[in-house]
């Protein structure tokens, strides 16, 4: 009979949900639960679901990819569940409007980070960096939607991207790879004071040392809409290219007054915007280079192709290159958590521990992405793009996703 007893308690064991306390960084108690497979868990997750958090800019300065990049999350989550999900669950998104405003996306934190594992997108560079303390201290994971390298101090923030100073190294490479820049030129840059236009700024550096150049910087703020002074002293430099890391409007501003100078004009991932367009501009992109990680809404990759005709089915919003960002970051997080499924423990100290030892697939839509080296982005690699009215979404690829040979050699600011 004892014997039964015991027989009868094993077997309920093995399919019961052990629970034991922890204790979080911030002295909260948690629940960590392991189910019949052995992984363990806490929270944001359950026996079915894993629950994502998205803050986004749906309302405010950023509305355009804000909204593209929360889209595309949402289209990977869907396909991932469509595929069975990852370790046995299914994957839910839970989005917040934070407006681009730093102060409501600490306020939303408080109640959202009960209920999500980590963030699959923050966006915005003020909210991430207001966010990043209470995620340190929670022992969370996230994908910052700006990708400065100097974001990349802790391991919290992951980036599944070539960053600012990457992309402008690897940018000044393919114009000089096409005759555009030579050893010993004068490149003017004009930055944003902010982390952004600073850490585009430490690549061009970077670039102009190891081939002999000189950098003419020019620094704007985000309420400079014309850019006649900064064209100015391009002009009396004589500088034989300009990089722009500014705003799409600060763009159109300086594409049109610099068309007679008839240099290149190499610009940051964020400074175009598919508006552009339909400006007085839209004649003047003759000698823009635009970079970016990940491909556009124009190419014909399958991979592409199967989220923009999601997309096009789903949604009414203008076609934005974000949608392809935010479906990247989901990809990002499908390699961890497929990692953390492995080392069987999806708690958040587990996934923020998995995501050190792990790569994900990008699906040919970015470089392939290697989480494995601290202080460093996922990937090097970027593409070039021309403006093309005709094309959804306004840009067309005309250098292959690739790493240039400086891009390899460049160390981030935390690179170990």
């Amino acid at each position: 009979m004892i014997r039964g007893r015991k027989a009868l308690l094993g077997a309920t064991l093995s399919f019961i949900v052990i629970t034991a306390a922890c204790t979080t960084k911030s002295g909260s108690q948690t629940e960590t639960s392991t189910d019949a497979k052995g992984v363990k868990s806490d929270i944001g997750v359950t026996d079915d679901t894993i629950t994502l958090g998205v803050q986004a800019d749906l309302s405010g300065v950023f509305k355009a990819s804000g909204l593209g990049l929360t889209h595309g999350d949402q289209i990977w989550a869907d396909a991932v569940n469509a595929e069975g999900g990852i370790c046995g669950r299914k994957v839910e998104i839970n989005v917040v409007d934070h407006g681009y405003d730093a102060a409501k996306a600490k306020t939303l934190f408080s109640d959202q980070q009960s209920k999500i594992l980590g963030y699959v997108t923050i966006v915005g560079s003020p909210p991430a960096a207001a966010l990043k303390p209470l995620m340190v201290e929670n022992d969370m994971l996230g994908i910052p939607s700006g990708v400065a390298s100097t974001g990349l101090d802790v391991p919290n923030f992951i980036m599944a991207a070539s960053t600012y100073d990457i992309e402008t190294v690897n940018g000044l490479a393919y114009l000089q790879k096409i005759g555009k820049l030579a050893d010993g030129d004068k490149i003017g840059h004009i930055y944003l004071d902010s982390e952004y236009g600073q850490n585009a700024l430490l690549g061009s550096k970077y670039y102009a040392k190891e081939h002999d150049q000189k950098i003419v910087e020019s620094k704007i703020t985000s309420a400079d809409t014309d850019l006649s002074s900064s064209v100015v002293k391009m002009k009396q430099e004589k500088v034989n290219a300009i990089v722009i890391s500014g705003t799409p409007a600060q763009t159109g501003s300086l594409v049109t007054l610099a068309d007679s100078m008839n240099v290149p004009i190499l610009g940051s991932a964020p400074t175009f915007d598919v508006g552009l367009v339909d400006t007085p501009a839209k004649d003047s992109f003759g000698n823009y280079y635009h970079m970016a990680f990940n491909l556009p809404f124009s190419s014909d990759a399958p991979a592409n192709q199967a989220i923009v005709q999601t997309y096009n089915a789903k949604y009414t919003d203008p076609p934005i290159d974000y949608v392809q960002a935010g479906y990247i970051s989901g990809l990002a997080w499908q390699g961890i958590l497929t990692k953390a499924c492995e080392l069987k423990d999806l708690t958040r100290a587990g996934v923020l521990k998995a995501a050190g030892q792990a790569k994900a697939d990008a699906k040919g839509l970015a470089g392939q992405l290697d989480f494995t080296n601290p202080g460093e982005p996922a990937t090097r690699e970027s593409l070039v793009e021309k403006v093309d009215p005709a094309a959804p979404g306004g840009l067309t690829v005309i250098e292959p996703l690739s790493e240039s040979k400086e891009a390899t050699s460049y160390k981030t600011p935390f690179q170990r």
